[in-house]
């Protein structure tokens, strides 16, 4: 009989006995019982299974959001709890809907959705590579089959929307406070101008402008 469970391969004995009430032939009334053993292999394995949406994940930092779901390879005798983390704890680039995940014995094979967010930061530092880890929680789990599964990992890209630049505001032929590199017509006499310079993105150490 198939069943959805990691129970490991099943023997049944099976007795085979001479009807002693309604057997005619009475010679066979003294024939010994057979025995068999009959092993029924399982082809159930706890585990469990991720799929990226569009067989990748990746987010921005406009805030655009990327999703994976979660589903067990087979029926848990209890609770499984599954634990979510970005590696190294990093908090910057990625943020999680959820850092746990929890399945039932009646619900184990209805997949659940991790929904990642991208997040904004104002350095020019690139598409960052986080990895996203999925780990049995092996305290909160009460399947005992389900210690042993293995960590299972993705990786999120997290695309940057800074740019290295130099933004130039001056009272130029447009106008006070357009973004104009002219500057605007300055009196012989004495006269004067204004332009404010504003970096694009958030350097990590100090940026000098020679003027």
């Amino acid at each position: 009989v198939n069943d959805a469970l990691d129970d490991g391969n099943t023997v049944t004995n099976v007795d085979f006995q001479i009807d002693q009430t309604n057997t005619a032939d009475s010679v066979w009334l003294a024939t010994a019982d057979v025995n068999m053993a009959i092993t029924s292999t399982d082809d159930d394995t706890a585990n469990f299974t991720l799929t990226e949406s569009g067989g990748s994940t990746s987010t921005d930092e406009t805030g655009a959001t990327d999703t994976v779901t979660i589903v067990l390879t087979s029926q848990p005798t209890d609770v499984v709890v599954i634990d979510v983390a970005v590696a190294g704890g990093d908090s910057t680039e990625v943020s999680l809907s959820s850092n746990r995940f929890t399945f039932q014995p009646a619900s184990w094979n209805t997949a659940q959705t991790l929904v990642l967010t991208g997040l904004d930061e104002t350095a020019a530092d690139g598409n960052i590579a986080n990895t996203i880890n999925f780990d049995i929680n092996t305290g909160l789990t009460l399947d005992a089959t389900y210690d042993s599964v293995a960590q299972k990992t993705v990786t999120n890209t997290n695309n940057d929307n800074d740019n290295i630049g130099i933004t130039l505001v001056c009272c130029g032929n447009g106008g006070p406070g357009t973004s104009d590199a002219t500057a605007g017509p300055i009196s012989e006499d004495a006269g004067s101008n204004t332009m404010t310079v504003v970096l694009n993105s958030q350097p990590s150490g100090n940026v000098v402008l020679d003027v």
